[in-house]
């Protein structure tokens, strides 16, 4: 996987770099961008930047 500018198709979780040396990971599902701690989204077409991902779902047993 490399960094792309093009918009993320799939719902999941993605680095997204909206400018230069930063970076944070998003949650992406139904056509919105939501970012950790934050309760409501913003629009992908309004996000510009770089993407990575989807990032690996990891295997977790709980309990």
């Amino acid at each position: 996987m490399k960094w792309r500018r093009e918009k993320p198709k799939e719902p999941g979780w993605y680095w997204w770099q909206p400018v230069t040396n930063y970076a944070e990971v998003v949650l992406i599902k139904q056509g919105f961008v939501y970012e950790v701690g934050k309760e409501k989204g913003k629009q992908l077409g309004t996000c510009a930047g770089q993407w990575y991902g989807p990032l690996p779902t990891p295997n977790m047993k709980l309990g």
